[in-house]
């Protein structure tokens, strides 16, 4: 495998379907670890758990690095969908694709999305918050705010 990061030879690379498959079988067998296992744990030793990043996100990341590559139909992924509990409150925090890039900036982020693969991030975070009526949340306010949005939303 080639080092991480956007490069021609990592884009070689995963562009052969055979690597792909190898690639998110791990990749969801790892999930299946940490959603269906460890989250599981530590809720039932009666901790909160708040994940940055969940099923529905993982699969936006997976069609817009994989498009050809039909992984929801796999057998490992629907297994993953059964094993993920399911969370007491889901929120989305929107950003401009501006701010978004500003951001990626600030933060020196190494492989930043392009502005194409942003917008299509956030057309499908908006479709799923839609679809799913999840909390949606201006994630440009303060972080204070977005905090108290949050703790509300919880406390009710």
């Amino acid at each position: 495998m080639p080092p991480p990061g956007r490069t021609a030879e990592r884009e070689k690379a995963l562009g052969r379907p055979v690597v792909q498959k190898f690639w998110l079988t791990l990749a969801i067998l790892d999930l299946m670890r940490v959603y269906g296992l460890q989250i599981r744990l530590w809720r039932m030793t009666g901790k909160t758990v708040i994940c940055d990043r969940y099923l529905e996100d993982t699969a936006i990341d997976f069609r817009l690095n994989f498009p050809g590559e039909p992984f929801e139909k796999s057998i490992l992924w629907k297994i993953l969908t059964w094993v993920t509990p399911e969370p007491d409150h889901v929120f989305v925090l929107l950003i401009s694709i501006e701010e978004s890039q500003k951001r990626s900036a600030q933060k020196n982020e190494p492989f930043p999305d392009s502005r194409d693969t942003l917008e299509k991030r956030l057309t499908n975070y908006d479709k799923l918050a839609r679809e799913n009526s999840w909390d949606e949340l201006n994630g440009e306010e303060s972080i204070e705010t977005v905090w108290r949005q949050i703790q509300v939303a919880v406390e009710e």
